[in-house]
């Protein structure tokens, strides 16, 4: 009986247990946040590419002969062949690129923005699969994709 007493009354393990049961918890918290963290740096990288591509596309005087050099840049940050791409599994096949016109009126008799009477505006848009740690992947039951869109009107004299 005094041994039993003495087991009850005994401190020593109290904090083993309660790492035991704390500690998994903790585990899948800190995989949590480092696989957050990298979905949400690689998809800033896929919307700044995305920018810069847009940005160079529109300042552009024939934006539809450029696109290969557009794409590259979004995903390699240079123009020239032979970049180290920023997303190891983003490519330049990942990217869309589409035109739109807009109609530049006011109403009235004069336009409602500076320009011509038609608005043209580049779109760029990207689908790319985030692997990461495989932490967001598990919890979710399947694939995550991060997604981006860019758009930019058109600035350059094209005529």
């Amino acid at each position: 009986m005094s041994l039993l007493r003495s087991y009850r009354n005994s401190d020593s393990g109290a904090v083993a247990i309660e790492a035991v049961f704390a500690l998994p918890f903790l585990i899948l918290i800190g995989f949590g946040a480092v696989d957050g963290s990298l979905l949400m740096m690689q998809n800033h990288k896929a919307e700044t590419g995305l920018i810069s591509a847009g940005g160079y596309l529109a300042r552009s005087t024939s934006p539809k002969n450029l696109e290969g050099n557009a794409k590259r840049l979004a995903t390699t940050g240079q123009v020239r062949n032979g970049g180290t791409r920023q997303i190891s599994n983003w490519s330049e096949s990942d990217i869309v690129i589409s035109y739109k016109a807009f109609a530049n009126a006011d109403g009235g008799s004069g336009h409602a923005y500076r320009g011509n009477d038609s608005i043209q505006v580049v779109q760029l848009s990207t689908n790319i699969p985030f692997s990461g740690i495989g932490f967001l992947k598990s919890i979710s039951g399947g694939a995550v994709t991060i997604e981006a869109r860019y758009e930019e009107r058109l600035i350059a004299d094209q005529s």
